[in-house]
C-alpha cells in the first residue's frame, strides 16, 4: 500500500487496523513487530509538524528545553512548531 493511503483519516483507520483488526473481525491480528517504528511512522505520517521536527529531537537543545516534559507534550502540533524554530 501507498504511503499516500496512509495519511488522513482514511489512513488513520488503516494504521490501527495493523494494531487489532477490531471487533467486527474479532479482535486480535497484530501485525507489528517494533512497536517505536510503529509509533514513529504513525506521528509521521499523522501528526502536524512531527516529520519536520524529528530532525531536531536528539539535538542538545530539544533535550534541555522538552527533556522533562510529559509523555505526550513533546509530540503536539504546538511543541513541535517550537522544535522546528529552535
Amino acid at each position: 500500500m501507498e504511503l499516500a493511503h496512509m495519511v488522513g483519516d482514511q489512513g488513520f483507520a488503516i494504521l490501527l487496523s495493523f494494531l487489532s483488526v477490531g471487533p467486527i473481525r474479532g479482535g486480535g491480528g497484530q501485525k507489528i513487530t517494533n512497536f517505536d517504528n510503529y509509533v514513529d511512522t504513525v506521528r509521521r505520517l499523522q501528526v502536524p509538524g512531527y516529520e519536520q521536527a524529528r530532525s531536531k529531537f536528539g539535538s542538545q537543545e530539544v533535550a534541555d528545553e522538552f527533556g522533562d516534559a510529559t509523555e505526550y507534550s513533546p509530540y503536539l502540533p504546538e511543541t513541535l512548531e517550537k522544535i522546528i524554530r529552535l
